[in-house]
């Protein structure tokens, strides 16, 4: 685009790994530029804004070797016109320390100025929002691909790292852009897929907390680097040219302890003081007193919470477990993800943006302070979720295992003397609950781990660029034109789509997914067994309880998002001792999952070689030409399907009497322009 000038990146939402994750990936399409500017989505500039950018950036290129223009802006309104937006007086802000989370992560907010600034001023909080630099900094503090789906914690971690590396952070002295903070009229990556999202949550947070406590463990892969250069060794970590420790001294702050001097809640250093904010840092709030809560709480997660005597006849809104008065703890509730939050203070984060407080500390103020103690009760995920920080005392988890085996309702249906049998193909975590609870002193008897594929089984991947997804596996498939193949996707509509651009390429295939009805899915996998179509396209809705003893082929061409879930897949075939192949078609935005999967068998997969890729290219127009084929039979269907719901409406509408005729009159006149979907939707609306 202008002449490679402008360089995008696409990928579908299941490729979204975080903010860490698409920032690095952009930074690789770095070709040589002498500036660098990061963004965030979503923004509105003052006029002029680049021009006093470049020269706020060369002043403080005469102050510091490496210096960084960093800021929060202001909010503006979703659908104000830009012409409404003030742009002059507009408030300037510095970034600060906010507070450590319930995570023991420091998070940054910006603090309102009462009046411009006379000159850049240097701070030690970058924000990820606007950054403005040399693009040296991509080559000596590129962002860190391992730190996946983190949001809370992605910009101490590059205020750390660029410190270390010797840059220098500093505010514009006035402001330059508006930013749309409203997140309401809009989806979050967080939302999509809670399983994965926590998973790599965690393991980038314990990521984090190893850089700042100076305990990461070295990162030997060779990733790729802004330039076409390899990472060697941690290029990830922190820098040589100054330590941690001058950080911590310099900025306020103390990662081990979890705490904060006045001095970070101005920005760090100490080129501002408090007058010059329009705010104090710490602001009492008034307590809130829900009736029910501590009760509710303890319903919930099975611990006896109980709330503080009231003190002078004033109500309480601390609460400890009972029989354990030496700690005191603070409760939070998230209404948009029914989660609670059992903490020493501090802030609620990461559960939506109605994460209220329940109850705050003693004094109703919401201070910064030492977290040393979490507990986490989510009922999305269904239970406790002990933190880094300190872990479930064992005393109550055993205590609360005796309490589920004791009211266990398997108990209430079958007699205390019996001989029990349990049998599971997969040996979960849910299933060893069961076994807690039915079975005493079991004798286990298992056939092979759960990690386990079959000895006749061979495994291997594609690497291909994704653009050429469809081509390759049309490819593999009618390389494969005489075996029974089963190929998984990871949604319905993906399977369907898949399966009639087989058909239009050629090659005769069936689809199975959990929207068809339970005849719909016995017939279509009757003509599978019965070879009457040699190819299944399916979701998970497959992979478990089936058994083809046929199938000689297994197709990932969408990756899995759980490993276990490769497993189950891969059991279609080479069943009974048999022989089979699974290939696993890998792009570049599936390079982590298919990791994931490697690590999980605890062996690395051989790469499928037996294509030409020339011969592949080669038949790359005739799918470019199917798949619109194939968008435009799907099309079709959809608004089939939308005018056969339309004359199901007319035809409830006339057995209404006389008023069901008129509307059915006027059904059937407008039934003469349908042409799309939306206007067949109105009809009925209307």
């Amino acid at each position: 685009m202008m002449g490679g000038r402008i360089r995008s990146l696409r990928m579908t939402p299941e490729a979204a790994r975080g903010p860490c994750w698409a920032r690095y990936l952009a930074q690789l399409l770095w070709s040589g530029e002498e500036l660098y500017l990061q963004l965030d989505s979503h923004m509105r500039f003052v006029p002029g804004w680049d021009d006093k950018a470049r020269e706020e950036l060369a002043w403080c290129g005469r102050h510091s070797e490496k210096p960084v223009l960093c800021t929060y802006g202001p909010g503006y309104s979703l659908g104000t016109p830009y012409s409404e937006i003030p742009k002059g007086n507009v408030p300037v802000s510095m970034n600060c320390a906010n507070t450590f989370d319930s995570d023991g992560i420091l998070l940054i907010k910006a603090r309102e100025l009462k009046a411009p600034l006379p000159e850049p001023t240097k701070h030690y909080f970058w924000g990820a929002q606007f950054s403005f630099s040399s693009s040296e900094v991509l080559c000596e503090v590129p962002y860190d691909p391992q730190l996946q789906m983190l949001f809370f914690g992605e910009e101490i971690s590059m205020a750390v790292r660029l410190y270390t590396h010797g840059w220098d952070v500093y505010a514009p002295k006035e402001n330059l852009f508006f930013h749309l903070w409203e997140r309401d009229y809009r989806r979050v990556y967080w939302k999509d897929n809670r399983a994965l999202f926590a998973s790599l949550l965690k393991a980038s947070q314990c990521r984090l907390h190893g850089l700042l406590d100076g305990s990461a463990p070295g990162d030997d892969r060779a990733w790729p680097l802004p330039g076409g250069l390899r990472s060697s060794g941690d290029a990830f970590g922190l820098g040589s040219q100054r330590p941690l420790e001058a950080y911590e001294a310099e900025a306020g702050v103390h990662f081990k302890r979890k705490s904060l001097q006045a001095p970070a809640l101005r920005g760090g250093g100490d080129a501002l003081s408090e007058d010059h904010f329009l705010e104090p840092a710490i602001q009492a709030r008034e307590a809130i007193e829900l009736s029910g809560a501590v009760e509710e709480l303890s319903f919930l997660s099975g611990v006896p919470f109980v709330a503080d005597a009231a003190v002078n006849g004033a109500p309480s809104y601390v609460a400890h477990v009972q029989g354990d008065e030496t700690h005191r703890f603070v409760l939070w509730y998230s209404s948009t993800n029914r989660t609670w939050i059992v903490n020493s203070g501090g802030v609620a984060h990461g559960l939506g943006q109605e994460a209220v407080p329940v109850i705050f500390s003693e004094a109703g103020v919401d201070t910064p302070v030492d977290a040393n103690r979490w507990y986490y009760f989510d009922d999305f995920m269904g239970g406790w979720i002990p933190s880094r920080t300190m872990k479930f005392r064992e005393a109550q988890e055993e205590a609360r295992d005796e309490a589920e085996a004791e009211g266990s309702w398997l108990d209430a249906v079958v007699p205390r003397d019996r001989n029990t049998f349990l049998f599971s193909a997969t040996m979960t975590s849910k299933v060893s609950k069961l076994q807690r609870a039915s079975l005493k002193k079991p004798v286990k008897v298992e056939v092979s781990s759960k990690c386990d594929t079959a000895a006749g089984l061979v495994q291997n991947f594609m690497l291909i660029p994704f653009k050429f997804k469809h081509t390759y596996f049309a490819a593999l498939v009618a390389h494969f034109i005489h075996y029974a193949v089963m190929v998984f996707t990871d949604t319905c509509l993906g399977a369907q789509r898949l399966s009639v651009f087989l058909r239009h390429m050629g090659m005769k295939s069936i689809c199975l997914h959990g929207q068809m009805s339970q005849a719909q899915r016995l017939g279509a996998l009757s003509g599978f067994k019965a070879k009457e179509q040699r190819i299944l396209v399916c979701t998970d809705v497959a992979s478990r309880g089936l058994d083809v003893p046929s199938v000689d082929l297994v197709v990932n061409y969408d990756i899995p998002k759980n490993s276990k879930d490769y497993i189950h897949r891969v059991g279609r075939t080479a069943r009974a001792g048999r022989s089979g192949r699974a290939v696993t078609i890998v792009t570049q935005y599936d390079v982590e999952l298919f990791q994931r999967v490697e690590h999980f068998l605890g062996k690395k997969l051989e790469e499928f070689n037996e294509l030409v890729d020339t011969k592949v290219k080669a038949s790359h127009e005739r799918v470019l030409e199917a798949l619109r084929s194939t968008e435009l039979e799907l099309r079709e269907q959809d608004e089939g399907t939308s005018e056969r719901a339309v004359k199901r409406k007319m035809h409830q509408q006339k057995s209404r009497g006389k008023k069901g005729s008129m509307l059915l009159r006027s059904g059937l006149r407008e039934k003469r322009v349908f042409v799309t979907t939306r206007r067949a939707r109105a009809t009925l609306e209307a």
